[in-house]
């Protein structure tokens, strides 16, 4: 079982440690968001917004929401606007001692609401 923690520049998972051992972890930080050739500009110091079984990130260009599930946590962005059209690239930071392991298929899948500019990443184990 894991612990999330929303701090005010990244998201930390932690692993209920067992008696003796440290608990593992994973930390997960917004570094940039692309759209085509343009950068975006982020607000890389906000705080965490808690509302319900949601957390929201406001960070300018865009809002990083966490929804809190049964099941885990899913991530999503949520652009009001892009000042460009373009491949949308987002680039998230990791840090964790834990060792990686190669997944079947693809680790982030990345689809497109066509009812708002939406696109939403889904993370899996």
């Amino acid at each position: 079982a894991w612990k999330a923690h929303f701090l005010d520049s990244a998201v930390e998972f932690r692993a209920l440690s067992t008696a003796g051992q440290a608990p593992a972890r994973a930390r997960f930080r917004l570094d940039s968001v692309s759209v085509g050739s343009s950068r975006l500009e982020l607000d890389s110091a906000v705080v965490p917004v808690l509302e319900g079984d949601r957390v929201t990130y406001d960070r300018g260009a865009l809002t990083e929401v966490y929804d809190l599930l049964p099941e885990g946590v899913e991530q999503s962005f949520v652009f009001l606007s892009l000042p460009t059209s373009g491949d949308v690239a987002i680039r998230i930071a990791v840090e964790t001692a834990l060792c990686g392991r190669e997944a079947a298929g693809p680790p982030v899948a990345v689809t497109k609401r066509t009812s708002t500019v939406r696109p939403r990443m889904c993370w899996s184990a």
